[in-house]
């Protein structure tokens, strides 16, 4: 375990980012990613997938970090890892502690949890944007068959996609005028409307970034015992939170859409290749360089 040994935390997109928007494939990251675990620098998966994709992937990717579901709706952190974390930690604090008092525990993991539920979603969906049911197929009346048709993944990944806690993704098969009033209507009723890749996600305040602070905080507090920075790398409108919170903000090449809108001007920087092989670029260039001044 080494990650108390070293004071920056890697945030990371999935889709489009560490994995090609259209195969799905991570080949081209490897190298960087064992290069991360060498000098001990926890990367933490950050997605609008599920935590039945995450978990799948996570094994895939040999990492044994905490993770983030569904656009910021929840923490996950694995019992093994806060075991390790806990047994090399910096800090005086107990982790252990803290997620045992705090956290909702469920399958191995200790959750912090920020959002309603699916079926909040589902009700809300139905009741309060009705109107518009016609300009979008939620992941519900999709079913696997037809997240399989949207998304190319294979039928136990589509079914893994639909294991949703949290969140009701939507296709949208309006115009981009219906797409504005339908954003109008859900920040009426106080929500949020994020656009990733492929869907949009309703949100009720939590978002990348919040749950980005949340977890650099436990990090801070009871792993590292001090300040650590904080690297974000994303290519989606909806990576737009944790790409702004973040110390630097990373932003992958899409081939199917333009680059993120960001406020922030300091400390941002583009790869010029997409998926993994731009991540791979970014983290060559801006993260790697950096930990050996370090």
């Amino acid at each position: 375990m080494r990650e108390p040994h070293s004071n920056t935390i890697i945030f990371t997109d999935l889709d489009g980012t560490l994995l090609d928007h259209d195969s799905y494939c991570f080949d081209a990251a490897v190298p960087q990613l064992r290069k991360l675990e060498e000098l001990g620098v926890p990367v933490i998966p950050v997605s609008s997938k599920t935590d039945a994709e995450i978990g799948q992937l996570r094994s895939a990717l040999g990492l044994k970090t905490p993770y983030i579901v569904e656009n910021g709706a929840a923490v996950f952190m694995p019992e093994a890892w806060l075991e390790r974390a806990s047994a090399v930690s910096a800090s005086d604090l107990s982790a252990t502690e803290v997620v045992q008092n705090d956290l909702a525990h469920r399958s191995g993991c200790y959750l912090k949890e920020f959002s309603r539920s699916r079926a909040d979603w589902r009700r809300i969906l139905a009741k309060e944007l009705s109107e518009f049911s016609h300009c979008f197929q939620s992941f519900t009346e999709l079913g696997v068959q037809g997240i399989v048709q949207s998304t190319g993944l294979s039928l136990e990944h589509a079914r893994q996609a639909n294991q949703r806690d949290y969140s009701e993704p939507l296709l949208w098969q309006g115009t981009p005028e219906q797409k504005h009033l339908f954003s109008e209507a859900v920040s009426a009723l106080g929500f949020t409307l994020l656009e990733g890749g492929r869907f949009l996600h309703l949100t009720d305040g939590y978002d990348k970034g919040l749950a980005l602070r949340w977890l650099l905080d436990f990090y801070q507090t009871y792993i590292f015992g001090n300040a650590c920075h904080s690297v974000a790398l994303g290519d989606s409108q909806n990576d737009v939170a944790m790409l702004e919170v973040a110390e630097k903000a990373l932003l992958v090449r899409s081939p199917v859409h333009d680059w993120p809108q960001l406020q922030r001007t300091a400390s941002v920087y583009q790869s010029h290749s997409c998926g993994p092989q731009g991540w791979s670029e970014l983290i060559t260039q801006h993260v790697i360089p950096y930990l050996k001044q370090g």
